[in-house]
């Protein structure tokens, strides 16, 4: 049976996104942890991470031309205290070169739910 997941399915997938700097510090590195070979640099961290969304769409499209598998992020199951807990998303503003303009991003928010016989929370 063939797929039919498409870029846009695995566009909206909460894959693992992991940045450093490089070994002599005047670039960094980005790359998604579930899609081996999917990395990237760039003189800033936001560069790196900006290259790697633009090379995404590329190394999912020519994985579905060659109908290869495409690692999913798996969700992992974990104990929490008896207790509802909610992490409201931060603001990070940052301020754009050479303008006035300030951009607004939000990071993730993350829910953390526990009841006392079923303690387990997805953690992305």
């Amino acid at each position: 049976m063939e797929s039919t997941k498409t870029l846009e399915y695995y566009k909206r997938l909460p894959y693992t996104l992991h940045t450093e700097p490089g070994a002599d510090g005047k670039y960094w590195l980005a790359e998604y942890a579930e899609l081996r070979g999917c990395k990237t640099d760039g003189e800033t961290e936001a560069a790196a991470v900006a290259n790697l969304q633009e090379l995404f769409d590329d190394f999912i499209s020519t994985l579905i031309e060659e109908k290869a598998e495409i690692p999913e992020p798996q969700r992992r199951l974990v104990p929490v205290p008896p207790v509802w807990t909610v992490v409201p998303p931060a603001a990070i503003s940052s301020q754009k070169e050479n303008t006035t303009e300030t951009e607004i991003s939000w990071e993730a928010t993350r829910f953390q739910v526990g009841h006392k016989e079923n303690l387990v929370a997805y953690i992305d």
